[in-house]
This record gives C-alpha cells, sequence and structure tokens, in this order.
C-alpha cells in the first residue's frame, strides 16, 4: 500500500540544517547498505537494472570495502543517468562474477516510489544470509532486516552430523527431533559440529540456538547434502500424480518438496505479475488467494481448493532453511508469459473430440 505524500521539514536552528522527507518523491540518488557479520567485502557487488516502467540491461556497481559504516559497506548510485525515470530497480548482490556467491533471494526488486526519500536520496539496507531488506527507518527500528544474531546455516552431513554456521558466539543449543530434545549443548565456536542419534530423515529436525541477551534463532536443519543418499531415495520416492488435477470438482495442486518446511500456493488472475493476458500494463503484485499446502507423503505436499481453477495462474511460495521464494511450479503443463507463473489447464475442455 502505497503512503501518502509525506512532506516533513525538521529545523535545527543550532545547526541551520534542514532534512526533507518525501515518502514518494523520487529520489535522484540511492544508496545500497550491506552487511556482512563476518566484516569481509572483498570483490563484493551489485548487479543494478532498471525495472519499472522498462526493464533493461543491469550495471555492475564494486562495492568499496573501506567505505563502510554501521550497517555495513555502502555505495551511492545516481539515479538520473542509466536508471532514469525508473519507479523500480532489480538488485542482486554477489561476490565476483556470475558463478560466484551470491545472497539469497535471486531477482530483488526496490521500489523507488515507496521508498523512504531523505534531500532526494533512498536508501536500501541489506544483509548476509537475509532475503527481507529495509527501505526506511522505520524498517531500521522493526530489525528490517535483522542485524541481531541468528543461525546462518545448517544441514546435516552424510554422517548425520547437524554441522551450523552462527554469526556470534551463543550460549546453548538443542536439537528438536520434531518436537522432541534430541540433542543438546554449549557452544565454544560458531561453527558447530552435533552429533545426534538415530537419525529418521523422514522427520522435521530444528536447530535452537540462544544468544546472548536472550536472543533465540531457530532454524530447520537441511537435508539437501543426503540427497543422493539410499536413505533418501527410501524416504523421499513419491509415485502420486504431481503438478494440478481435477477431482471432484476441485482443483488440487501436488508439488515434491522435500527440502522444504512450508509451502504455499499463490493463485493469480494475470499471467504476469505486470501485464494483463492481454499484454497490457497492469499489475498483479500479490494473489487474490493463497493457501497452505499440508504435507501428504514422502516429500510431496498437497492443497485441495473447491471449484474448477481453470484459465486461472498460480506458483508456490516454499521456505527452505528459512528463506521463502515464489517458484513457478516444475509440473506445470503451461506457463504465463516468460514462464513467470503457471497456467491452470483442465485438458477435459481443449482436447478435441475423440481425444484419448
Amino acid at each position: 500500500m502505497k503512503k501518502i505524500l509525506l512532506l516533513l521539514v525538521v529545523l535545527f536552528s543550532s545547526l541551520g540544517f534542514h532534512a526533507i522527507v518525501n515518502a514518494n518523491g523520487a529520489p535522484t540518488k540511492l544508496v545500497v547498505h550491506y552487511f556482512r557479520y563476518d566484516d569481509t567485502y572483498t570483490d563484493f557487488n551489485i548487479w543494478l537494472w532498471p525495472y519499472q516502467p522498462v526493464s533493461a540491461g543491469g550495471v555492475q556497481h564494486n562495492f568499496d570495502p573501506q567505505q563502510k559504516d554501521e550497517h555495513g559497506v555502502w555505495i551511492e548510485i545516481d539515479l538520473t543517468t542509466t536508471y532514469a525515470n525508473s519507479t523500480a530497480v532489480g538488485i542482486i548482490i554477489k561476490q565476483g562474477g556470475w558463478d560466484g556467491y551470491r545472497e539469497p533471494g535471486g531477482d530483488r526488486y526496490i521500489y523507488l516510489s515507496t521508498a523512504e526519500v531523505i534531500d532526494g536520496v533512498a536508501h536500501a539496507y541489506f544483509v548476509q544470509g537475509s532475503v527481507q531488506f529495509g527501505t526506511s527507518q522505520a524498517d531500521l527500528a522493526n530489525n528490517i532486516p535483522d542485524y541481531r544474531p541468528k543461525i546462518l546455516s545448517a544441514s546435516f552431513n552424510v554422517s548425520n552430523q547437524v554441522k551450523a554456521t552462527l554469526t556470534h558466539m551463543a550460549e546453548s543449543y538443542q536439537v528438536y527431533e520434531n518436537d522432541t530434545l534430541v540433542a543438546s549443548g554449549v557452544p565454544t565456536t560458531k561453527d558447530l559440529t552435533i552429533s545426534v542419534p538415530n537419525v529418521n530423515i523422514s522427520k522435521q529436525y530444528t536447530l535452537n540456538v540462544t544468544f546472548p541477551g536472550g536472543i533465540v534463532s531457530s532454524q530447520v536443519v537441511s537435508i539437501a547434502s543426503l540427497y543422493d543418499t539410499p536413505a533418501f531415495e527410501s524416504a523421499y520416492t513419491y509415485d502420486g500424480e504431481l503438478g494440478v488435477t481435477f477431482e471432484g470438482g476441485n482443483t488440487v495442486f501436488r508439488l515434491w518438496a522435500p527440502l522444504s518446511s512450508e509451502v504455499s500456493l499463490n493463485l493469480y488472475n494475470q499471467n504476469h505479475p505486470n501485464y494483463d493476458n492481454s499484454g497490457n500494463l497492469n499489475d498483479e503484485l500479490t494473489p487474490y488467494q493463497a493457501v497452505d499446502l499440508e504435507k501428504i507423503e514422502n516429500g510431496a505436499w498437497e492443497a485441495v481448493v473447491p471449484g474448477n481453477l481453470n484459465g486461472k495462474y498460480y506458483t508456490y511460495s516454499v521456505t527452505n532453511n528459512n528463506v521463502t521464494y515464489e517458484v513457478t511450479d516444475p509440473y506445470a503443463y503451461s506457463t504465463g508469459a516468460n514462464g513467470r507463473r503457471g497456467m491452470i489447464v483442465d485438458f477435459s475442455t481443449v482436447n478435441p473430440s475423440g481425444w484419448n
């Protein structure tokens, strides 16, 4: 929801300083802040491109490791040239070239029309390992993004040990199998190796870590490294039908996502976020309906929606390692423009007469 245009002039009489805050004004500069817990910024850069109203090619901007403050390194981008007239820009934060490390979240978008603007400058704040980012002082005050201590990663290795990396030294940790405590201890390093007895990868394991000040971080332990093991194949081979089916007056969605901790269905009218089905500019950025999927068996998830949704479009929001991505269904029979959304097709309505 767009903010109401706000013009606030604050007079500091002793300094003779005026700050103009305009929540919807067009900024002329964008400052991108990037914080890493290890304070290492060598070869990190951003790939930035005009996104709306017209998308165009991107430009790499390199961070200066020496140019930093309490929010990490920062770089100031002139919006009056390459990005002139852009109301939104796309951004990827990476290290080195395209084969190097990239921050999670894929393509992310900074909406300049809704960012807080101070003296013609908009700011965007990013934190290592976090998809969520902030564009205002209010965001920062509400821990968006979250700079507090946390678990950066947690996964099983092939020896069924939990390997975890923390941002700070912690006071204690606990590992739960579903709701049952199966391991606990006091960390002596930020890199943990935790032995867990009798691991059953068909169950969900969660690592909880308590940091000083009572800050608790929780993360589902990933089983991605076990993907090629016999145990994984035994636990997660699914032989049922995937994709979209029509059963008993309902539209049924099934997705095989054994590594995900949560999955939800997003239903849309348009085949593309920014264009209607006739190709005209029109934003549909949020689904008209969202439905949580339930785990059924062997890594499969299911949602049953009443009615025949033929002709509608959909995506899934999948959560892996506490990071949520919106993705196109790999089992979709058809997609909209550029493959951004799956299309729901009832083939009984389009098959030729006598088609079997």
